[in-house]
């Protein structure tokens, strides 16, 4: 009998046991939290501001990356100036520099980090620790999205919060990139821009020689070195205003041929905006003028008796060589900033160069590196807040961008010149200082006091709500933003000539739909007329009330004028029936 109890004492100690392991294994539901309730409510807070410096990092990473195409220091001895900023090539003729989508994400982890590493401290609440000697960070760049996870081992009073932190930012940078590799890997074969201006050579062929008679004794053709610049140039021009992205060669409206690149090894990227530009400074250099003259050798079969032929006859082929860089801009609408590469075409003899260029191409000076004196500059506004993003600049040489804080910090020249700071929405600051002045020095910046609006400017039929382009009616479009609030602003008006005959008092040759005005926040009354240019008839207005807060792009449709309605009429017939006249 006794065994028998300790046998139910035992299972006993190991039923509660059992129920004690399940317990602890639940949820923390079901355990008692070991984070007071205070901590937790200053979590929140800490993880907002955390992820405000990381969303910080990150933008002023992806936008340095991006303008220098995926480097933080680009090789000067392989990289171009495209307005001022040091753009690295990805393609020297046969030879590939590209930067990888993986290259491209340790690059962005790593600025993300440092930013941090430089950026974070523990003012942003009282005994907050972060351990900055075991920041990791990780991206994953999406087409449409960039997203960031960032592990900050972070303490509140000794209790160590959740993590990790993840922020994401809109970005187009994976669709960028894919296109920026594909561009190269397709051109290294098909050297689409050193056939095309190997074609505007033979479109310029009047004017520069290549192949052809002479037909009299004695005779040269004759360009000097400006000349065979000049014509060069106007071939590289040709070539970048005339290149088109997604589809074939082929005859503008004009007549004039246009270049085209079908897609990318089967891909296309419509939704990307390309553009083509010329390095700061181009100019093409000649070593020699071309001068090609009758051979001399004149000599005749005195028994030859068949055609009269012109005794003095020179058959000549002429070869050009040409080297240049072509600087591709790709604009991330979704971030707001522009990606650069460029690419060195290269021409050998009217043939495409397919080796690596190897040409003694001057290498950047870089007179902003190794900077003898110190700056340490705080932006504030005139409301006292910091300044986030503003670009600063001392004499020749960038200092940086203020961080959250609106400090920015860096090397500068010393000796006395000129600092300049820029930031979208607020004037311009220039004035002179001593290098020593920039130590310690604290600037307030001056907000603007307007805003711009671009209205997209058409036509419109308030019976069946059919749009028209204002340049096929031939209109002439005013548009007066009348002050209706009490600030007291004098809005501008614009009034431009959209097709047609220039009457007086118009803009000559505006072919634009669209109209720019400047306003200070508040709200407007509209008034938007359209008059024919040439007997200026009115052909349709509308008076409309409208809030105008930021800086936006509107569409303005100007109801036609219709026999037995008045301007009132139609407006409301637009307003209930399109949609409304602004949009």
């Amino acid at each position: 009998m006794k065994s028998q109890s300790t046998i139910y004492f035992i299972m006993g100690i190991v039923v509660i046991a059992v129920l004690a392991i399940f317990f602890a294994m639940q949820t923390d539901v079901l355990k008692p939290t070991t984070i007071p309730y205070s901590i937790m409510q200053r979590e929140k807070f800490v993880r907002e501001s955390v992820k405000d410096v990381i969303t910080e990092g990150a933008d002023m990473s992806l936008e340095y990356l991006s303008i220098h195409g995926g480097y933080f220091d680009p090789p000067l001895d392989r990289s171009v100036l495209f307005a001022g900023i040091v753009v690295p090539y990805w393609q020297r003729c046969g030879e590939k520099i590209t930067v990888s989508k993986g290259t491209f994400k340790v690059r962005l982890e790593e600025g993300v980090k440092n930013y941090i590493i430089n950026t974070l401290t523990n003012d942003v609440g009282e005994r907050v620790e972060f351990d900055l000697s075991d920041v990791v960070v990780s991206a994953n760049i999406l087409d449409n999205k960039i997203v960031f996870t960032a592990t900050i081992p972070t303490k509140i009073d000794g209790y160590l919060i959740t993590e990790p932190y993840e922020i994401t930012i809109s970005s187009s940078l994976g669709r960028i990139i894919d296109f920026s590799n594909d561009l190269v890997n397709d051109n290294i074969n098909e050297r689409y821009f050193d056939w095309f201006t190997i074609t505007g050579f033979y479109m310029s062929s009047s004017f520069l020689p290549m192949q052809g008679l002479i037909m009299e004794c004695d005779e040269c053709i004759y360009l000097s070195k400006e000349q065979v610049s000049t014509l060069m140039e106007n071939i590289v021009d040709f070539v970048v205003t005339n290149t088109f992205w997604w589809r074939d060669i082929q005859p503008s409206p004009e007549g004039a041929m246009t270049f085209g690149i079908e897609d990318l090894g089967g891909r296309t990227y419509p939704d990307l905006q390309i553009r083509f530009f010329e390095s700061d400074g181009f100019e093409i250099e000649v070593d020699r003028p071309v001068k090609i003259c009758d051979d001399g050798d004149h000599e005749v079969d005195p028994g030859y008796s068949g055609l009269d032929f012109q005794q003095c006859l020179t058959i000549y082929e002429h070869y050009y060589s040409l080297y240049y860089p072509l600087v591709l801009r790709v604009d991330d609408k979704l971030s707001g900033h522009a990606f650069h590469f460029a690419l060195l075409v290269g021409i050998d003899g009217l043939e495409p160069d397919e080796g690596e260029c190897n040409l003694d191409l001057d290498p950047i000076e870089d007179d902003c590196v190794n900077l003898d004196c110190s700056a340490k500059i705080t932006m504030e506004n005139d409301l006292g807040e910091p300044v986030f993003g503003a670009r600063v600049q001392f004499g020749d040489c960038p200092i940086g961008t203020t961080n959250s804080r609106g400090i920015v910090e860096g090397s500068v020249k010393c000796g006395i010149d000129m600092l300049y700071v820029n930031k979208e929405g607020y004037d311009p600051f220039r004035d002179a200082f001593d290098s020593d002045d920039l130590e310690d020095l604290e600037l307030e910046l001056v907000r603007k006091e307007s805003e711009t609006v671009l209205f997209n400017l058409q036509m419109i039929n308030a019976l069946d709500c059919a749009v028209t382009d204002v340049r096929d009616e031939k209109a002439l479009v005013e548009i007066n933003l009348d002050d209706s609030s009490a600030t007291n602003v004098d809005a501008e008006c614009f009034s431009l000539c959209l097709a047609g005959p220039d009457p007086d008092g118009c803009i000559s040759k505006c072919l634009t739909t669209s109209l720019t005005l400047r306003y200070a926040p508040g709200t407007y009354v509209v008034k938007a007329t359209a008059s024919d240019a040439e007997s200026g008839l009115l052909l349709g207005e509308f008076l409309k009330e409208h809030e105008f807060s930021v800086s936006s792009s509107l569409d303005a449709y100007i109801p036609k004028s219709e026999t037995g309605f008045d301007a009132t009429e139609l407006v409301e017939m637009v307003e209930d029936n399109c949609g409304g006249v602004i949009k």
